[in-house]
């Protein structure tokens, strides 16, 4: 729809002899979006925006207000007659013009209300009809919102009737005073504007140090960075973990070294995403929706984040994936991850999706104890037989703190055992969690399928070589479940399979808005997650973490 704004409308109150100054306010602008077509797949639609506005002006006293002994009326001479008319014909065309802004409002409901009905035309995607009725919702919002406002609009063309007749009146008793509070009037709207670009100069003079100090910042990190190790800012207390440390990976490794590429490798845009969606087929472990939840979540970036083709890397383990995709092993979400953070400024927003398996990894073994560390199971895991192919959540803190202070980041992980990839101020070990023997063959054509994956013949692995270490950037984790518990998927709005945790977090993004608060974001994904508890009969609950750098308060993403 276009754009547009309702012209600046003054008006002048007439109430006795020693007139006040009455004061013009300007033109307020109102924004409100109406809803757009939703991709395929569930994935929202980009809404469509328009703006109108509405002046307010001030009411004229009745003309009852003047005083009650009048002295006898000069004849204005022709130059006052003529300016007094000059403003009559002003304030006609102010009265045409809110006539003509009621009929497009008019028309706008009328738009909006056959909008609403060809919604329920039944050519529609599945995925497109689980959010119809928000969108309709908000379209009914929408056309309440119009109506409210043509409402105003005839209250406005009613106030300028009134004021017309008022200026009439004023101008044939007293020309003089009709022409002062003229001035005064216009003299009280020059002196706003005035105000409101003054405000402006500061705002833009603040914004413009803001930048000043960013890019000095920005340089500052990115001379630290080149010359920092992995663990330049990391302590490793004696004796905190009892076996040995793997020897592939040491405490003087830069970030080229343990990804494997080039340090020149180049980075995305101001905002970027890895997304990984592993369905492990013909694999043990199969499941039905890691690709497809990963599929919804490139659609979401895309539609209502405004993210671009380059900025978003895919990686998958089915070669039918609708975008440019590469295979989710370990090493590619290694090298994933360091396309993500590289050549990375204060303002940067980046996001990290992994739907799949999580994984316990035992890292500790006696007679009477055993401990685990978490990881993410990628497509090739059991690539290493008794040492599975896994990508531990420290290797994430790791890749995690290189970034400078600034830089948002935002981790979302629809499996279990996430673990503790933002600030690590301990050992991070738990003992182990025992799910008996589970027989994953069995469980392939089961309705539900759990996210998680181990098998007895793992051997014990090196624990993590860090223990201390605090990130800098103001990153945040969103994880299905808690340690002890397990995250599934299920059959889910006549879709197949979707993760219950995906489902739940951006139906409560796509309800209080993108720019929300993570804070809010996870409450509204609680309430939802208790009512949708006896329907499903849920046992996992979603966990919400945020680093020292940070607060819950902050944006899930900023424009």
């Amino acid at each position: 729809m276009a754009m547009f704004r309702a012209p600046l409308a003054a008006a002048v109150q007439w109430s006795s002899p020693t007139p006040s100054r009455p004061s013009a306010e300007g033109a307020v602008g109102r924004v409100y979006s109406s809803a757009g077509q939703h991709t395929t797949g569930g994935g929202p639609g980009a809404p469509a925006a328009y703006a109108c506005g509405a002046a307010q002006n001030l009411q004229a006293a009745p003309p009852s207000a003047a005083p009650q002994a009048q002295q006898p009326a000069t004849a204005p001479n022709s130059e006052r007659g003529a300016e007094t008319e000059r403003e009559m014909e002003r304030l006609r065309k102010d009265l045409r013009k809110t006539e003509e802004k009621a009929n497009f409002f008019r028309n706008q409901v009328l738009t909006l209300q056959r909008q609403v009905s060809s919604m329920s035309s039944p050519i529609m995607a599945q995925q497109d009809a689980t959010a119809l009725p928000e969108e309709l919702g908000r379209l009914r919002q929408d056309v309440a919102s119009l109506r409210q406002e043509l409402g105003e609009e005839r209250m406005q063309r009613q106030s300028l009737e009134i004021q017309l007749q008022s200026f009439r009146n004023a101008g044939f008793k007293d020309p003089e005073a009709m022409q002062s509070a003229v001035q005064s009037a216009v003299h009280s709207a020059r002196q706003e504007l005035q105000g409101q670009v003054e405000s402006l100069r500061q705002q833009l003079s603040t914004t413009q140090q803001q930048l000043l100090d960013s890019e000095a910042a920005a340089q500052a990190a990115s001379v630290a960075r080149d010359g920092a190790s992995w663990t330049s800012a990391i302590t490793v207390p004696a004796g905190s973990f009892p076996t040995l440390m793997d020897s592939s990976i040491s405490q003087g490794m830069v970030v080229s070294e343990v990804f494997g590429v080039d340090r020149d490798l180049k980075s995305g845009g101001p905002q970027r995403a890895l997304i990984v969606g592993c369905d492990y087929p013909q694999k043990p472990g199969t499941i039905r929706a890691g690709i497809v939840d990963a599929m919804q979540w490139y659609r979401f970036f895309q539609s209502r984040c405004g993210f671009l083709e380059k900025d978003i890397r895919v990686l998958a383990d089915d070669s039918h994936v609708p975008v440019e995709s590469s295979m989710a092993s370990r090493d590619n979400v290694l090298r994933g991850l360091t396309w993500l953070v590289s050549n990375c400024h204060p303002g940067d927003q980046l996001f990290f999706v992994f739907c799949g398996h999580g994984a316990q990894v035992p890292v500790y073994e006696s007679l009477d104890k055993r401990l685990c560390e978490c990881a993410l199971v990628p497509t090739d895991c059991i690539d290493g037989k008794e040492n599975p192919r896994l990508i531990r959540d420290y290797e994430v803190h790791q890749a995690l703190a290189t970034l400078p202070s600034g830089v948002q980041v935002t981790m979302i992980v629809d499996g279990c055992h996430a673990g503790h990839p933002l600030d690590r101020t301990s050992d991070h070990r738990f003992p182990a969690i025992g799910r008996g023997h589970v027989d994953y063959d069995k469980l392939r054509h089961h309705p539900v399928l759990p996210r998680f994956f181990e098998l007895p013949q793992w051997k014990v692995q090196a624990p993590s070589p860090l223990a201390l270490s605090l990130l800098r950037c103001q990153a945040v984790l969103w994880h299905a479940c808690a340690n002890h518990q397990f995250c599934v998927e299920l059959p889910i709005d006549e879709c197949p399979a979707r993760g219950v945790f995906t489902y739940i977090l951006m139906s409560a993004i796509l309800k209080v808005g993108i720019q929300a608060p993570c804070g809010q974001i996870f409450q509204e994904a609680q309430d939802l997650t208790a009512r949708l508890k006896g329907r499903w009969r849920l046992q996992q609950e979603m966990q919400f973490a945020y680093c020292q750098a940070t607060t819950e308060q902050r944006p899930f993403f900023r424009f």
